[in-house]
C-alpha cells in the first residue's frame, strides 16, 4: 500500500532533480510534478478504501480515464474533509498543474524553468495541503 506513496515522494525528488540548471530537464520536472500529486491522490485511496476494487476496475466500469477517476475519487473525499476554501485553493492549484503537465508533455513549445518552478511550487502546495487530511 506504500508503493504509491513512496512514487509519489520519488516524483517530487526528481522534479526538484531536473528542474535545475545544471540539468535542464524542465519539461521532466513538470511531468514528476503533476503526477506525484496524482500518486498521492491514489494512495489516500487505496489507504481510505474509497473504493471497493482496483483503480483498473473502477476505470473499466466507469469507461473514464485513470487520472479523470482519481482526481473524481479523491476530490470527492477531500471535500468533506478539508475547509471549502482551502478545497478551492487547491482545485485552482491541481488545475493550473495539470495544464502546466499537458503543456509539456504535449505542446510544441519550449519548457522554461520558470514554468516548471511554479508548477513544482504547485506541487508542493497541493501535497502539503492533501497530506494534512486525516
Amino acid at each position: 500500500m506504500e508503493g504509491l506513496k513512496i512514487k509519489s515522494d520519488e516524483n517530487i525528488r526528481g522534479a526538484e532533480i531536473l528542474n535545475t540548471i545544471e540539468n535542464r530537464c524542465f519539461a521532466s520536472s513538470i511531468h514528476c510534478s503533476y503526477y506525484s500529486c496524482l500518486q498521492y491522490m491514489a494512495y489516500v485511496i487505496k489507504v481510505k478504501k474509497l473504493i471497493s476494487g482496483t483503480l483498473k476496475e473502477e476505470q473499466n466500469l466507469r469507461k473514464k480515464g485513470s487520472h479523470e477517476i482519481i482526481r473524481n475519487i479523491f476530490e470527492i473525499y477531500y471535500a468533506k474533509n478539508i475547509d471549502h476554501k482551502n478545497f478551492l485553493e487547491y482545485k485552482e492549484w491541481i488545475g493550473q498543474l495539470e495544464q502546466n503537465r499537458i503543456e509539456s508533455d504535449y505542446w510544441e513549445q519550449k519548457i522554461e524553468q520558470p514554468l516548471a518552478n511554479k508548477s513544482l511550487d504547485l506541487a508542493k502546495r497541493i501535497l502539503s495541503q492533501i497530506k494534512k487530511i486525516k
